[in-house]
This record gives C-alpha cells, structure tokens and sequence, in this order.
C-alpha cells in the first residue's frame, strides 16, 4: 500500500510539472500573439474580439457544468478498484450529460446573439457594428458546442492516466489556433479593402480550428484508450456499479455547479 501510494504521489508530481509547463507555453505563445493582433485588428475589433471571447468562456464553462473536473475525481476514486466497466459507463454517460449542456448552451448563444450584441455595443452602434458582433457570436456557439467535448475527453483521460496526451493536445491546439489566425488573417488583410476588416471574425474562426484540432487528437486517444479497456471488459468478471448512481451523481455535480 504504502509502494502504491509513492507511485501515485510520484505521478500526481509529474502531471502538476507537466500542466505547469504547458500552462507557461501558452502564456509565451499569447505574448507573442496579442500585439500583432491589435495592429492587425484595430482597438474596435479587439473590444468585439475580447467579449466575444467573455462571452464564450463564460458559456463554456456553463455548458461544462463541473462534469470534466467529476469525471477526474470519480475515476482517481476508483481507480484501486480496477472496475473497468464502471470507468467505460462514467465515460458514457459523462459525454451524453456534457454533450446534451453544451448543445443547449451553444442554442442559447446563437438565440440571444443579437440581444448580447445590443448590451455589449449599446443601441448608440452603428448597425453595421451590431451585425458584425452578432455574426461573431453566431460562429462562437460552434466553439461552444465543440469545447465542453473536449474537456470532458481531457477529464477522462486524464482520470485514466493519460495527462500527458492532455497536455500535448492543449500545445496542439494553441499552435493550430495562433497559425491559423496569422496565416489567413494576414491574407485576408493583405487582399481585402482597408475599410473591410475581417480579423474579428478571423480570430473567431481560429478559436473554432484549434479547438476541433484539440479535439480530434483526443477522440484518437479516446478511441486507442477505449479498445484497451473494452476488450479488458469482455475479461472482467465483476460486474460495474449502476447506471442509475453513476448518472444521478454527475447530474448532481451539474444543478449544484449552475446553482453557485
């Protein structure tokens, strides 16, 4: 017991220097972006840019509810128990819960777009800028569909042992969000009239890619991951805990998270 427990603290240790570097990775990443952006931009379309992306994060972090962070602590729980039916049933029904949020939440956004457009411009906008802020929020809410998905993955995953996928995946998808907005922002600046600026939709746009190229990585860990324990499973003689607990504890985590 006493080796176990070396072993997991030893892991945990490793893991919390992995996030570190990764979290100061993106920082260094995000120095460099913020500057050419706002030369590129101009100070109106990094304010759209900015609440847009208030926006989203608040609403991602709606439409997660609290299910990725679960997901982590309810494998770490039962991980002595080696039940690997009961890990492929909380990954279940942990993306049909988060899944299902995230859904309503992006349908909310898209709904409210031009309700959030007048309070954040005010009625004293030109419609012209209102429309602008408006198609900005409209393409978000793929963003917000796409990354509570990718979070409850992170979640499992790391629940699973695999923070170091996590963690490449998140490095992954800055530098496809970063690349993706220089390349076709400076095209689209380069070959477009001056008084058309589309770097507000741009930014938008790379958020969505790098999110989907985080994404995909996951889903081939989450596939590589889940014909390992499957076939684990199919060995398994004790039976998983039910469905109805398991479900009734995530969606408990949920109504408390929207409550606080």
């Amino acid at each position: 017991m006493a080796r176990a427990n070396e072993v997991l603290h030893k892991n945990w240790l490793v893991d919390g220097l992995h996030g570190v570097s990764v979290f100061l990775l993106i920082k260094l990443i995000s120095l460099f972006y913020i500057v050419p952006f706002t030369m590129m931009a101009g100070s109106s379309l990094v304010s759209e840019a900015g609440a847009v992306k208030d926006i989203s994060t608040v609403a991602v972090e709606a439409a997660c509810a609290g299910i990725p962070y679960l997901v982590f602590l309810m494998l770490s729980a039962r991980k002595e128990k080696e039940n690997v039916r009961t890990t492929l049933l909380i990954r279940r029904n942990a993306m049909q819960i988060g899944m299902t949020i995230a859904f309503i939440i992006a349908v909310l956004v898209l709904f409210f777009s031009k309700l959030f457009s007048t309070w954040i411009l005010t009625e004293q906008a030109s419609a012209e800028e209102l429309l602008s802020l408006q198609r900005m929020l409209q393409v978000s809410a793929i963003g917000i569909y796409l990354a509570p998905w990718m979070y409850d993955l992170c979640g499992y995953l790391w629940g699973c042992g695999e923070g170091k996928i996590v963690f490449k995946t998140k490095i992954i998808e800055w530098i496809v969000r970063y690349s993706v907005l220089f390349l076709i922002g400076g095209i689209a600046c380069a070959m477009m009239p001056k008084d058309s600026n589309p770097m507000g939709m741009i930014s938008v746009i790379a958020l969505i890619v790098g999110c989907a190229a985080g994404l995909l990585c996951l889903i081939q860990a989450d596939q590589k991951n889940y014909a390992i324990q499957a076939a684990q499973a199919r060995r398994q003689l004790q039976e998983a805990e039910s469905q109805s607990a398991i479900r009734q504890e995530l969606l408990n985590t949920s109504v408390v998270f929207f409550l606080s």
